[in-house]
């Protein structure tokens, strides 16, 4: 708040009382004109500052959903990779039980054609 009061008593006693009140006045509201247009260029230059701000960070948001994407579908691609894996390891399982057993029976037939031969 410019002091307007204060400017014109310190000038009365120099001058005429009219004059100094003028000079105050024109002094006071050429102040507050000054006060106003800094606070209004500060303002603007803070929303500016906040517009390119907030244009980065949505740029920003923007390639982090890109990447999230990209992460998504990679991990949904790894993840039918697994299950197809898994299949193959069940059959693979079931065909090494498989082998086994007809390990097992070619070990007892060639075990009882031993026998028979040694008869």
């Amino acid at each position: 708040m410019i002091d307007t009061l204060a400017i014109y008593e310190r000038l009365k006693d120099k001058m005429e009382p009219a004059v100094a009140e003028s000079i105050a006045e024109v002094l006071g509201s050429a102040l507050a004109q000054i006060q106003q247009s800094v606070t209004e260029g500060w303002q603007q230059q803070v929303d500016q500052s906040i517009a390119a701000m907030r244009a980065e960070v949505d740029a920003r948001l923007t390639r982090i959903e890109k990447a999230l994407e990209q992460l998504v579908l990679v991990q949904q691609q790894h993840s039918r990779e697994i299950a197809d894996l898994r299949e193959a390891t069940q059959r693979n399982t079931e065909a090494i039980a498989e082998l086994r057993e007809a390990t097992q029976r070619n070990t007892e037939a060639i075990a009882e054609l031993r026998e028979e031969k040694a008869l």
